[in-house]
């Protein structure tokens, strides 16, 4: 459990699956006066030029823990060298090699150094998160989603997460995962169940940090709209930051049965749209894949993140 601070951080990190609650987090955050955002720059299309892998593993080829350290010490410097790797993934469309977010927010965090925190927000930088946390004094935030609903938002954009590049480099890497999951890679995934793989294999990961006492704070996306005040209340502690109130959650109700649009992010979202909306969108097939794979990781990570948040 992260210690409450007396001073805003220079830097703060949230981070956790794509679609889990990362942007949300570091938005929020980003409102205090003193904080200025920093997007993805572990993005592999357009993040710093030493990531070239989706969510790069410390100590991995290419990665090594050398390369690891400078990165995150540039960045607590606000000396990003950004990069341009348009053939990383497919769909880069609206993607601006020069105006692009990563590229706009760090030279704003150089050109703004009264800007006292830096909000680091990067899903990318999930596999980073756990040797940051102990080696440094960057408060990280991991936001969590539960399973089908995150593999419902892969489906809803048509996002087939590259997991078999990410399995393999954990594989050599001697990290922990479902041992069913090297079958189920050559099957022809679609977006949903590369979704559910891409789950299992990041909260694998922070179960097993958490059980070794990972000095980070977990929020449930769910928890933004349920507790915000008391979500408000321990990023406060961890971060430092006057940290603004959230919306209420009265102001998030509209659009709750609406056909959500293909976009990543979509303002006054309802908590039903964010939790419930895959039982309209998973076939009974999808559903089952979701829950033979991933019930059984759920089951053992929510009362470890709920007793986790027992300090709050």
């Amino acid at each position: 459990m992260a210690e409450a601070r007396t001073k805003p951080a220079a830097t703060v990190l949230v981070t956790g699956a794509p679609r889990s609650g990362t942007t949300a987090v570091g938005e929020l955050l980003s409102r205090s006066p003193r904080a200025i955002e920093l997007y993805e720059p572990m993005s592999d299309i357009v993040g710093d030029r030493a990531v070239a892998d989706w969510f790069p593993i410390p100590g991995q080829e290419g990665f090594e823990l050398p390369v690891a350290d400078d990165l995150v010490e540039r960045i607590q410097r606000r000396r990003l060298r950004c990069g341009w790797r348009p053939e990383a993934i497919q769909g880069t469309q609206g993607r601006n090699r020069f105006l692009n977010r990563t590229r706009r927010t760090a030279w704003l965090a150089r050109l703004q150094p009264w800007k006292s925190t830096q909000v680091w927000k990067d899903p990318m930088a999930l596999m980073l998160a756990p040797r940051l946390a102990r080696t440094t004094d960057v408060p990280v935030i991991i936001t969590v989603r539960d399973h089908l609903s995150l593999a419902s938002s892969y489906k809803r954009m048509e996002w087939r997460p590259p997991v078999e590049g990410l399995v393999d480099r954990m594989q050599r890497a001697g990290l922990r995962f479902d041992a069913r999951i090297p079958d189920l890679l050559g099957t022809g995934l679609d977006p949903m169940r590369a979704g559910a793989i891409a789950w299992n294999v990041f909260y694998g990961v922070v179960l097993d940090e958490l059980r070794a006492g990972l000095p980070a704070t977990v929020v449930l996306n769910s928890d933004l709209m349920l507790h915000p005040e008391a979500v408000r209340q321990r990023l406060i502690a961890v971060t430092g930051l006057s940290v603004p109130a959230p919306r209420e959650a009265a102001e998030e109700q509209s659009g709750a049965s609406e056909d959500l649009p293909q976009k990543a992010h979509i303002a006054n979202r309802s908590l039903e749209s964010i939790t419930e909306y895959w039982k309209k969108t998973l076939s009974e097939d999808e559903v089952a894949f979701g829950r033979d794979l991933n019930d059984e990781l759920w089951a053992e990570l929510e009362p470890e993140i709920r007793q986790h948040r027992e300090g709050w």
